[in-house]
């Protein structure tokens, strides 16, 4: 899964969006809400852009995930693997950025699964604020 860095999609968006105002199938005061409503959204700042890709990279990742269990898939996201070494074997640009790998496939049943880690309990994860 890859999102190109906001500044650089952005002006694919606008391209797209001033096409539909020349077709007639948006208006200019739409053109200009829409383009309003990316800038509150991607933010001017690069951390509240990369924050935005985050959560919809994830927002993503848990659909995909989801569907290819409803299809008999099994899936593995993956984190703390070798950016450059990834970005050099499938010749991504440096203009993207990866927020996940996801393995998507048959689980063997043959293989024989490892104890779980050790994970936090409920109370180490969820914040209460009251």
């Amino acid at each position: 899964m890859l999102f190109g860095k906001i500044a650089f999609g952005r002006s694919v968006v606008e391209k797209n969006f001033k096409e539909m105002v020349k077709a007639g199938s948006m208006g200019e005061g739409q053109y200009d809400w829409f383009i309003n409503a990316c800038q509150g959204l991607y933010g001017e700042r690069e951390e509240k852009q990369q924050a935005f890709a985050c959560k919809n990279a994830g927002f993503f990742a848990m659909a995909l995930m989801l569907t290819a269990k409803h299809l008999g898939l099994d899936t593995h996201p993956m984190d703390g693997f070798d950016h450059d070494a990834v970005r050099k074997e499938f010749n991504i640009p440096e203009n993207y950025w990866i927020p996940l790998l996801m393995a998507v496939g048959h689980f063997d049943e043959t293989k024989k699964l490892q104890p779980p880690k050790w994970r936090k309990t409920y109370d180490e994860i969820v914040v209460r604020f009251a």
